[in-house]
């Protein structure tokens, strides 16, 4: 048996595994069970699937663009505030060196390093 995920080829996939004689099982929902060919309740479920996919992804757009007119902006808040940009930019020193000293990551030091040096040019 084999574990499909929902998905947008779902159907051209589970064709593909009946054609190959492998069986699918579904853990939940109105087609739960094993199956080894298509029937009319597996597309009922795999429609159902997809259509709340496509609501998920739909509702997560929207909540994003609604966050961004009121202002709000998503992801993580920058590690690297003006004190530390002007201590890792005024170091000649080792990435590593300069990382330790500063206490942020490598990959922190690098990338406020590489702005630095875009906004130069």
């Amino acid at each position: 048996m084999t574990r499909l995920m929902n998905g947008g080829r779902s159907s051209m996939a589970l064709n593909d595994l009946f054609q190959r004689g492998v069986g699918v099982k579904v853990l939940e929902g109105i087609a739960a069970g094993e199956h080894t060919e298509r029937s009319l309740i597996l597309d009922l479920a795999l429609a159902l699937a997809e259509d709340r996919r496509r609501d998920i992804t739909r509702k997560t757009k929207n909540g994003l663009e609604a966050a961004r007119k009121r202002g709000r902006v998503g992801g993580r808040r920058p590690v690297v505030d003006d004190d530390k940009r002007a201590a890792i930019l005024a170091r000649r020193e080792s990435i590593r060196t300069i990382a330790t000293g500063v206490k942020v990551s490598l990959g922190v030091v690098h990338k406020t390093l590489t702005d630095a040096k875009a906004k130069d040019t």
